[in-house]
């Protein structure tokens, strides 16, 4: 797994000028066999192998070669010798193969990625306490949990049952409240955003009621599952949830951004203008279309990226060179300033708005 400090290491990450290997290989074991995988590992890296250094090509071929333990559905990879960098991530999730050589690391794939399967947490709770998770990346990376007293139903009728059975009721709602509790603290500590509650419908409404209101604000859909599920069972399950709760969110967020851009409140879109607010530090989130890239030009001065040739940079009077991918230059340089990027799945108000666009301070 990666984290955000270390995808923040490789946008920080200067190289002198030598050149960076970014590999991502797909590595889901039902797809093909371990030599196999090689075998396209190895075309991958024939494919860059003039542009890359060959000490880069050896150190990632000795990585899947003898270090890695081959579980997981996906590795990146990036390697630059001469500069000291050397950094493999195996991930549970699968990325799309590609293999990339700049002077920087190449991490739009990976910004996608952790855009798309952003930290959230489950509470799986019953009449006695709560199991809680932090799933990450496809993985769940943190456990807790909470066990109060024993409650039974009590189906006899008559007045000792009731009264029984209303003992039972208050310690329930005691266990529950308890729950409430650790599982604050928990989500607090681990600084989720969302939370997807797991358990009866009637546990569930009353578990929610119980969150103060801030937290309330941040489950994002239930799921009725057993308590003795399966971790599996907790991360599939809950994982469909907060995917449909990402794309009404990313939905919401073009909308604002289309529509703001098109009354000329604090928005753009488009390649051309994006890039331009980004280079004059304007814009504080970044929306892109998921596997989106555009060739561009680079002042080779000051770094200034254009979507098209101007002859030399406006600002500095540099020289522009042509990159292949203006959009990873963009998405470096938002992540450099502080701001945030949303990667967008499958939207086609994005899509014809040209595929990126950007919410502005001022």
């Amino acid at each position: 797994m990666i984290t955000h400090a270390e995808l923040q290491a490789l946008v920080d990450f200067e190289s002198g000028g030598h050149p960076v290997l970014s590999l991502y290989l797909n590595v889901d074991p039902s797809r093909r066999s371990k030599e196999k995988y090689m075998l396209w590992l190895r075309n991958l890296l024939k494919e860059v192998s003039r542009q890359a250094d060959p000490a880069d090509v050896e150190r990632v071929e000795r990585y899947f070669g003898l270090e890695y333990e081959w579980q997981g559905k996906s590795v990146a990879c990036f390697a630059c010798t001469r500069a000291g960098l050397w950094q493999a991530y195996p991930l549970a999730v699968p990325m799309q193969d590609g293999a990339f050589v700049s002077e920087r690391p190449y991490i739009k794939p990976l910004t996608d990625l952790m855009d798309q399967h952003q930290p959230y947490g489950v509470a799986l709770v019953d009449r006695e306490g709560a199991r809680l998770f932090l799933i990450h990346l496809g993985e769940i990376v943190a456990t807790a949990g909470t066990l109060g007293e024993e409650t039974k139903r009590h189906k006899q009728g008559g007045w000792g049952a009731q009264k029984l059975q209303r003992h039972e009721d208050v310690q329930a709602s005691h266990n529950l409240r308890s729950a409430a509790s650790v599982a604050v603290d928990f989500f607090q500590q681990e600084q989720v955003r969302r939370i997807v509650l797991a358990g009866t419908e009637d546990t569930v409404s009353q578990f929610y009621t119980l969150l103060p209101r801030a937290w309330q604000d941040r489950v994002v859909g239930n799921i009725p599952i057993d308590m003795n599920a399966t971790e599996m069972e907790v991360l599939t399950k809950s994982r469909a949830v907060v995917e449909e709760a990402l794309a009404n969110e990313e939905a919401t967020i073009v909308e604002r951004v289309i529509t703001s851009a098109a009354k000329s409140e604090g928005a753009t879109v488009g390649l051309s203008d994006t890039l331009a607010a980004l280079q004059e530090e304007r814009a504080h989130l970044l929306v892109v279309a998921e596997g989106f890239s555009a060739p561009g030009y680079r002042c080779t001065h000051c770094g200034y990226v254009a979507a098209r040739s101007e002859g030399q940079c406006p600002y500095c009077g540099g020289k522009m060179a042509h990159v292949d991918d203006a959009v990873e230059y963009a998405v470096k340089r938002m992540l450099e300033q502080g701001g945030q990027v949303e990667s967008v799945r499958d939207n086609m108000d994005l899509a014809k708005a040209g595929s990126i666009g950007a919410l502005l301070r001022y």
